[in-house]
């Protein structure tokens, strides 16, 4: 027979066996709820023109969770729960970045972000119709006059017209600080020519400063600004720079030219035929065939809503 020496011994090892187990099952069960903090956040992300944008880096900041968009501008991406800030970027595309504060341990829906696609060049632009359209880069000349002063200004002409008094102006990878709207006039100047002689020049120059702000549409690289008028722009023609119509070209030596004209009348409605009434001979009359119906494109076919929370985004 066992003695109980050996018994006592074979007791403590079962204990400890059964200890060892339960030890590993509360460790299990501990990492199994880890897990399932480690949820998803789920958006969209699109064009400023309203299109889905695929192939967007979609980050989470100080980790390494990150994903891409689909062709339907979808993603979803893992996070877990409490305050945190996405990061979107793709390439030709402004950047973003949307803070959320997600407290919950399922899927949520973060706000749709909009990103602006970027001109091929630095200048400045009309944002029309979702579309860029640059205006006139000319560089100031300095024209001394005869009393010793010096005008700045240019004697050309530009072309770049709009009909809005209010339009949209972005500026794209130039300075948004010592921005400057100028109202140019056309001005005589007298040069001198010569010892003994002087010419008449028409220059436009600058009459007035009219105040107006940079926003930067995307932070912090602010690669793409937004030109915020302080009031409507009456007819004539504008210029935008950094000093140059002052003298000053430490920030940028150009100058961007444009005009606002007044909208076109509508043409008068064409005058009635006399003969509008008679009717028309049996043999000038010809059968007109209907236009045949034209397909109407495919469209695309849309990936199922799914049902999720919302999160309010952090301002």
């Amino acid at each position: 027979m066992p003695s109980t020496t050996d018994d006592e011994g074979l007791i403590t090892r079962s204990n400890w066996a059964r200890r060892k187990a339960s030890c590993c099952g509360i460790l299990i069960i501990c990492l199994l709820l880890a897990g399932c903090q480690r949820t998803y956040v789920r958006g969209t992300v699109m064009d400023i023109a309203g299109e889905e944008l695929p192939g967007v880096a979609v980050t989470v900041e100080g980790t390494s969770y990150q994903t891409l968009t689909n062709a339907y501008g979808r993603y979803r991406v893992r996070y877990r729960p409490g305050r945190m800030v996405l990061e979107f970027t793709k390439t030709g595309y402004t950047s973003g970045r949307l803070a959320l504060d997600a407290n919950q341990s399922r899927s949520v829906q973060a706000a749709t972000i909009a990103l602006w696609r970027l001109p091929r060049d630095k200048g400045v632009y009309f944002y029309e119709d979702h579309k860029y359209r640059a205006l006139a880069r000319l560089e100031p000349e300095r024209f001394p006059s005869t009393d010793g002063s010096a005008v700045y200004g240019t004697s050309r002409w530009t072309d770049v017209e709009t009909t809005l008094n209010e339009p949209l102006i972005v500026c794209h990878r130039l300075p948004w600080q010592g921005i400057t709207l100028h109202r140019l006039n056309l001005v005589e100047v007298t040069l001198t020519a010569s010892e003994n002689q002087t010419e008449t020049k028409e220059v436009w120059a600058p009459a007035e400063a009219l105040p107006i702000e940079g926003i930067p549409i995307d932070e912090p690289e602010a690669l793409l600004l937004q030109v915020r008028l302080s009031a409507p722009l009456e007819e004539g023609v504008y210029a935008i720079d950094w000093g140059a119509l002052t003298g000053a070209t430490s920030q940028e030596k150009q100058m961007y030219v444009f005009s606002v004209v007044p909208a076109l009348s509508p043409a008068p409605p064409a005058p009635e035929s006399e003969s509008a009434g008679e009717s028309s001979s049996p043999r000038d009359t010809k059968e007109t065939k209907p236009a045949p119906e034209k397909e109407k494109p495919k469209e695309k076919p849309r990936e199922p809503e799914e049902e999720l929370e919302p999160i309010e985004a952090i301002d």
